[in-house]
């Protein structure tokens, strides 16, 4: 399977939404546009573009390098986004 691809109906969906979301989240807080990050994270643009709506999966090496552009670790960021999917309320007493 190739290191990413376009996504169609995935149960995962909210969670690459998110992930994604923190992505740029975490881009803007340095005032990088698209281009900046898709330079330093070694990708290209309209592939980060679909990564940061939710529509693309990617694999661990892409995100070592985004993480690594954007001087955090790749932890923090799937931690920070995954806390807001049901993957949250699992540790909860509710779950």
């Amino acid at each position: 399977m190739p290191a990413h691809y376009s996504r169609k109906d995935s149960k995962f969906d909210a969670e690459f939404k998110e992930i994604g979301a923190e992505i740029r989240r975490l881009r803007q807080k340095k005032k990088w546009n698209l281009e900046g990050l898709a330079h330093f994270g070694s990708v290209g643009y309209s592939f980060l573009n679909d990564v940061e709506k939710g529509k693309r999966n990617f694999s661990l090496a892409v995100l070592f390098d985004l993480s690594l552009a954007l001087n955090t670790t790749p932890d923090r960021i799937l931690k920070s986004a995954l806390a807001k999917s049901h993957f949250g309320r699992l540790g909860s007493p509710d779950a």
